[in-house]
Protein backbone atom coordinates (compact mmCIF):
# COMPACT_ATOMS: atom_id res chain seq x y z
CA UNK A 1 0.00 0.00 0.00
CA UNK A 2 2.91 2.48 0.87
CA UNK A 3 4.00 1.67 -2.89
CA UNK A 4 1.08 2.80 -4.14
CA UNK A 5 0.75 5.91 -2.50
CA UNK A 6 4.71 6.45 -3.33
CA UNK A 7 3.45 6.07 -6.93
CA UNK A 8 0.66 8.74 -6.79
CA UNK A 9 2.98 10.84 -5.13
CA UNK A 10 5.51 10.81 -8.29
CA UNK A 11 2.91 11.05 -10.59
CA UNK A 12 1.83 13.89 -9.22
CA UNK A 13 5.24 15.74 -8.94
CA UNK A 14 5.31 14.62 -13.00
CA UNK A 15 2.32 16.55 -14.00
CA UNK A 16 3.48 19.70 -11.66
CA UNK A 17 6.46 19.66 -13.49
CA UNK A 18 4.92 19.22 -17.23
CA UNK A 19 2.60 21.71 -16.36
CA UNK A 20 5.36 24.15 -15.13
CA UNK A 21 7.64 23.09 -17.84
CA UNK A 22 4.86 24.06 -20.74
CA UNK A 23 4.50 27.61 -19.39
CA UNK A 24 7.90 28.18 -18.98
CA UNK A 25 7.82 27.55 -22.88
CA UNK A 26 5.08 29.38 -23.55
CA UNK A 27 6.76 32.21 -21.78
CA UNK A 28 10.02 31.47 -23.79
CA UNK A 29 8.11 32.31 -26.80
CA UNK A 30 6.51 34.93 -26.20
CA UNK A 31 9.71 36.82 -24.73
CA UNK A 32 11.08 39.32 -27.82
CA UNK A 33 14.42 39.83 -28.96
CA UNK A 34 16.79 41.59 -27.12
CA UNK A 35 17.80 44.80 -28.70
CA UNK A 36 20.91 44.90 -30.69
CA UNK A 37 23.92 46.85 -29.63
CA UNK A 38 23.15 49.50 -32.47
CA UNK A 39 19.70 49.86 -31.49
CA UNK A 40 20.48 51.03 -27.85
CA UNK A 41 18.94 54.51 -28.12
CA UNK A 42 15.68 53.05 -28.46
CA UNK A 43 16.21 50.86 -25.53
CA UNK A 44 15.43 50.09 -21.44
CA UNK A 45 17.62 48.16 -19.38
CA UNK A 46 15.67 46.76 -16.67
CA UNK A 47 17.29 44.59 -13.45
CA UNK A 48 14.93 41.97 -12.05
CA UNK A 49 15.93 40.40 -8.24
CA UNK A 50 14.73 36.87 -9.11
CA UNK A 51 13.78 35.00 -5.67
CA UNK A 52 16.33 32.61 -6.65
CA UNK A 53 18.47 33.46 -9.37
CA UNK A 54 19.64 36.77 -8.05
CA UNK A 55 19.84 40.07 -9.84
CA UNK A 56 19.32 39.89 -13.95
CA UNK A 57 19.75 42.19 -16.68
CA UNK A 58 18.45 43.03 -20.07
CA UNK A 59 17.34 45.27 -22.16
CA UNK A 60 13.67 45.91 -24.52
CA UNK A 61 12.32 47.95 -26.82
CA UNK A 62 10.87 51.25 -25.22
CA UNK A 63 8.05 50.83 -26.55
CA UNK A 64 7.42 47.44 -25.36
CA UNK A 65 5.70 46.59 -22.06
CA UNK A 66 5.98 44.47 -18.68
CA UNK A 67 3.84 41.85 -20.12
CA UNK A 68 7.65 41.51 -21.97
CA UNK A 69 9.60 41.17 -18.38
CA UNK A 70 6.28 38.72 -17.06
CA UNK A 71 7.52 36.61 -19.99
CA UNK A 72 11.06 37.12 -20.04
CA UNK A 73 11.17 36.45 -15.78
CA UNK A 74 9.05 33.56 -16.01
CA UNK A 75 11.18 31.64 -18.67
CA UNK A 76 14.20 31.21 -17.06
CA UNK A 77 12.88 28.94 -14.47
CA UNK A 78 10.55 26.72 -13.76
CA UNK A 79 10.03 27.85 -10.29
CA UNK A 80 8.35 29.90 -9.28
CA UNK A 81 5.25 28.90 -11.22
CA UNK A 82 3.19 32.32 -10.54
CA UNK A 83 4.81 35.81 -9.27
CA UNK A 84 4.73 39.44 -9.17
CA UNK A 85 7.22 42.12 -10.12
CA UNK A 86 7.04 45.23 -7.67
CA UNK A 87 9.09 48.37 -8.22
CA UNK A 88 11.72 49.98 -5.25
CA UNK A 89 8.22 51.29 -3.77
CA UNK A 90 6.45 47.59 -3.28
CA UNK A 91 4.26 48.97 -5.60
CA UNK A 92 2.30 46.49 -8.29
CA UNK A 93 3.56 46.49 -11.77
CA UNK A 94 0.74 45.17 -14.15
CA UNK A 95 1.42 43.57 -17.71
CA UNK A 96 0.16 46.38 -19.39
CA UNK A 97 2.00 49.26 -17.88
CA UNK A 98 4.63 50.52 -20.55
CA UNK A 99 8.43 50.10 -19.86
CA UNK A 100 9.71 54.05 -20.54
CA UNK A 101 8.06 54.32 -16.82
CA UNK A 102 10.56 52.06 -15.65
CA UNK A 103 13.80 52.46 -17.20
CA UNK A 104 17.26 51.66 -14.85
CA UNK A 105 15.06 50.19 -12.47
CA UNK A 106 15.38 47.31 -10.62
CA UNK A 107 11.98 45.16 -10.20
CA UNK A 108 12.15 42.74 -6.85
CA UNK A 109 10.03 39.29 -8.03
CA UNK A 110 8.00 38.06 -5.31
CA UNK A 111 5.95 34.49 -5.58
CA UNK A 112 2.23 35.03 -5.71
CA UNK A 113 -0.76 32.80 -6.14
CA UNK A 114 -1.29 33.71 -9.79
CA UNK A 115 0.91 36.41 -11.94
CA UNK A 116 -1.50 39.10 -12.95
CA UNK A 117 -4.02 39.41 -15.69
CA UNK A 118 -3.36 41.61 -18.85
CA UNK A 119 -6.11 43.91 -18.74
CA UNK A 120 -8.35 43.01 -21.73
CA UNK A 121 -10.51 40.57 -20.11
CA UNK A 122 -11.15 38.65 -23.69
CA UNK A 123 -7.88 38.00 -23.68
CA UNK A 124 -6.03 35.62 -21.80
CA UNK A 125 -2.55 33.86 -22.57
CA UNK A 126 -0.98 30.94 -20.55
CA UNK A 127 1.06 32.63 -17.14
CA UNK A 128 -1.10 35.64 -16.99
CA UNK A 129 -3.83 35.21 -14.72
CA UNK A 130 -6.11 32.18 -13.80
CA UNK A 131 -5.18 29.89 -16.79
CA UNK A 132 -8.41 27.99 -16.49
CA UNK A 133 -11.24 27.85 -19.06
CA UNK A 134 -14.67 28.35 -18.50
CA UNK A 135 -17.41 28.01 -21.31
CA UNK A 136 -19.85 30.44 -21.71
CA UNK A 137 -23.42 30.25 -20.17
CA UNK A 138 -25.23 29.49 -22.99
CA UNK A 139 -22.58 27.19 -24.68
CA UNK A 140 -24.22 23.64 -24.37
CA UNK A 141 -22.73 20.50 -26.00
CA UNK A 142 -24.74 17.87 -27.61
CA UNK A 143 -24.12 14.33 -27.60
CA UNK A 144 -23.13 12.59 -29.83
CA UNK A 145 -25.35 10.16 -32.55
CA UNK A 146 -23.82 6.43 -33.09
CA UNK A 147 -25.40 7.40 -36.76
CA UNK A 148 -24.75 10.28 -38.99
CA UNK A 149 -26.80 13.05 -39.91
CA UNK A 150 -29.27 12.70 -43.18
CA UNK A 151 -27.70 16.24 -44.25
CA UNK A 152 -24.08 17.75 -42.69
CA UNK A 153 -25.01 21.09 -44.42
CA UNK A 154 -28.05 22.32 -46.08
CA UNK A 155 -27.00 22.04 -49.51
CA UNK A 156 -25.42 18.46 -48.74
CA UNK A 157 -27.40 15.42 -50.20
CA UNK A 158 -26.53 11.46 -49.65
Amino acid sequence: MVWLLRLYTVLIQIQDVERQSKLQQARLFRTPQEPKENEQSTSVVIKVRHVSMGILTRSFYEWERMACVYDWVGSLSLIPEHFQLLDYAGKLLLPPQPLTELKNTTLYMSEAMTTPCLDDEEVSFLGFGGNTWVPAADYSVQPISETPPEHLLECDER
